[in-house]
């Protein structure tokens, strides 16, 4: 496969956007939403580079701010066989504001999650 196709849609210089998504609401682990932080502490930026990317590391997406949100205007109750499903779902709508705004600008989004 020539790298050229497989990257099309990347402006040159090819730049990755880390895009940390450290969100749990949607099941009971704790310390997912670490994850995004500990692949950055072992080095993903550097490897990234050392693969030829530009590196953009954004910082984690405020998941915090839809539960303060959601906690003051909560008019309407999760099914009782989901977990948080109206958290869940405005998180994956920042998540894909964000992707599409990266893709708007010709970089290749990397989503690192919990």
């Amino acid at each position: 496969t020539n790298i050229n196709e497989l990257y099309k849609h990347v402006q040159y210089p090819r730049t990755v956007s880390i895009i940390g998504a450290p969100m749990t609401y949607g099941q009971p682990f704790v310390g997912t939403d670490d994850g995004p932080q500990l692949l950055r502490e072992k080095g993903l930026r550097t490897m990234l580079t050392q693969l030829g990317w530009r590196v953009e590391d954004m910082p984690d997406l405020d998941f915090d701010n839809l539960i303060n949100n959601h906690n003051s205007n909560n008019s309407m109750e999760d099914p009782p066989n989901a977990r948080n499903c109206i958290l869940v779902g405005q998180g994956s709508q920042l998540l894909a504001d964000t992707v599409e705004a990266k893709l708007s600008q010709g970089r290749f989004p990397l989503i690192v999650g919990g």
